[in-house]
């Protein structure tokens, strides 16, 4: 617990660009510790999106962190820019030993997904369910 507390602390100090786009701070919003909001649109180009999660995942691992949630309540547009398809999230995760885990929360409740090389399952399992948004 401790690690990730330092984590938090020390976040701003990360080797993330100093100044990433406003509107990826905004698609990327801390909510605990270890938890983020990831809210995605359309408009939103996955690559760098998807650079920016990286340097967030190896600051945090860096400081101890074991695995980032992030809260998703809207997949599609993610879904369909190809954010979670297993190819991509390994490249995502590179070499990190960090699981990234995602909750997929709708009126319906909350699907879970764990994105790691170590816990890589069967997405269709996991994809949120007809009605989620």
């Amino acid at each position: 617990m401790e690690n990730t507390l330092n984590a938090t602390r020390h976040a701003d100090k990360s080797s993330a660009p100093d100044t990433p786009s406003p509107a990826l701070q905004q698609c990327v919003v801390p909510v605990a510790p270890t938890c983020f909001l990831l809210r995605a649109n359309a408009g939103t180009i996955v690559k760098e999106l998807s650079a920016y999660i990286r340097e967030v995942a190896k600051t945090y691992h860096a400081y101890g962190a074991a695995n980032l949630t992030f809260i998703i309540s809207d997949a599609q547009a993610l879904n369909v820019a190809g954010f979670f398809k297993p190819e991509h999230q390994r490249v995502l995760l590179g070499d990190l030993a960090i699981d990234l885990r995602y909750l997929f929360a709708s009126e319906l409740g909350v699907v879970p997904y764990i994105s790691s090389l170590r816990t890589q399952t069967d997405w269709a399992k996991y994809f949120p369910k007809d009605g989620a948004r």
